[in-house]
């Protein structure tokens, strides 16, 4: 799987993520970005790899100027976001003919000081202020809970050190890590 870091402070919102692919037990070799910036909103993924590769090269995000943020993702985005995985072959029905993203995949979203998961079944979840995702999701959480007081350390020192924490305990992580702003910096 992966391991996707999710951090909000008082100036921005902060995604950051490995880049290791496995497949069954096995890697696959080369660098696989999982975290990126389109369309003036900032994306990391994990799971299945074709729907980071759908939400990058395929997906266009319809307008959003209209509604704030959490709105937006619960309906325009949401509804753009399932007709396109269909469109692609990568949604299907799951238990009771619920819509699902093929292989469980899930995502965070984030715009200004925002950060959201959306989880395989579509559904829309507000982070509070950290979150991670993927196999070294533990990890990293418990790192970024152990640096919140450190006020001197940036927050993408804080997300480097849980992603390398989550790698030194998840094999299904590596580097080199991603790490973006809100602005569609990278760091």
């Amino acid at each position: 799987m992966t391991c996707i870091v999710g951090l909000i402070t008082k100036d921005a919102a902060y995604i950051g993520g490995d880049t290791r692919l496995t497949q069954d037990s096995g890697i696959i070799n080369g660098v696989f970005e999982k975290v990126f910036f389109k369309n003036n909103l900032l994306f990391g993924f994990c799971g299945n790899y074709r729907l980071g590769q759908i939400l990058r090269y395929r997906f266009s995000s319809p307008d959003s100027s209209k509604q704030n943020f959490e709105e937006y993702l619960n309906t325009k985005f949401i509804d753009a976001l399932m007709k396109c995985l269909e469109k692609a072959g990568h949604a299907c029905l799951g238990e009771g003919d619920i819509p699902r993203i093929e292989g469980d995949g899930s995502f965070f979203i984030a715009s200004n000081r925002e950060i959201f998961t959306i989880d395989p079944d579509f559904c829309v979840t507000k982070v509070d202020e950290i979150e991670a995702l993927g196999s070294g999701a533990a990890y990293a959480i418990g790192s970024l809970e152990t640096t919140k007081d450190w006020d001197v350390v940036h927050p993408t020192s804080r997300i480097q050190i849980a992603l390398e924490v989550a790698c030194k305990y998840a094999a299904a992580c590596a580097p080199p890590f991603v790490i973006m702003d809100t602005n569609g910096v990278r760091i």
